[in-house]
């Protein structure tokens, strides 16, 4: 009779066990399946990539700059690294021997201006008519008529305006091809940003125009 009854038990325990066992699972189900179900919104958002390289990065905007004539170096204030505004020089030359010539070529234009400036007061005060007819008169005493002494006089005199002219203008001419030049001797930078190169960085030297120095912006 006792063994009986244990097999009952152990039936009733097993019986008990599995309802149990049941009853957690569909309570379990019906509780994930009540809660909420959690959303996420999607966005568009840019992919950052890095890349890494070796070698030498340029600006996008830079000026590289070269004399266009060689000299000995004289003024050199800035070096590899610094920053340089728009206009401000980077280096100069020697100009002496520059502004000596053009000392030279602006005397010579005084000269000429003032030639020009006596044919034409000589003429207005008819100076240079008299001096030419004087001298038809003396070479020419029966070789030309009234008619042609005028017509050689005045074509001497316009002559001598034109010639005066030209000296004037040849004179002007070097005093700006020496002007420039001049300005030439100086480098400045046309943009804003720091000295990347320097190919020469010693005062005192002679260079040539393949000398090359470059500002970039780093900004660009």
């Amino acid at each position: 009779m006792k063994k009986l009854f244990n097999k009952q038990s152990l039936k009733y325990l097993i019986v008990t066990l599995f309802v149990v066992v049941i009853g957690i699972f569909t309570v379990t189900f019906l509780a994930h399946a009540s809660a909420p179900i959690k959303t996420e919104t999607v966005n568009v958002n840019a992919v950052s990539q890095q890349i890494l390289a070796t070698g030498s990065i340029n600006a996008q905007t830079q000026a590289v700059l070269n004399f266009q004539m060689g000299g000995k170096l004289i003024y050199l204030p800035f070096k590899e690294g610094d920053v340089i505004s728009q206009g401000q020089t980077i280096a100069q030359l020697d100009s002496y021997a520059l502004q000596k010539q053009l000392q030279i070529a602006a005397n010579t234009y005084q000269a000429a201006q003032n030639s020009a400036n006596q044919v034409v007061e000589n003429q207005n005060a008819g100076v240079l008519e008299g001096q030419q007819r004087t001298a038809l008169d003396q070479t020419n005493k029966n070789g030309y008529t009234a008619t042609t002494e005028v017509g050689v006089i005045t074509d001497t005199v316009k002559r001598l305006v034109d010639n005066a002219d030209l000296s004037k203008n040849s004179a002007q001419l070097s005093v700006d091809l020496i002007n420039y030049s001049v300005q030439l001797a100086t480098l400045t930078s046309p943009i804003n940003g720091i000295v990347l190169r320097e190919d020469a960085n010693t005062i005192g030297i002679n260079i040539s125009p393949a000398t090359t120095f470059v500002v970039a912006d780093p900004t660009s």
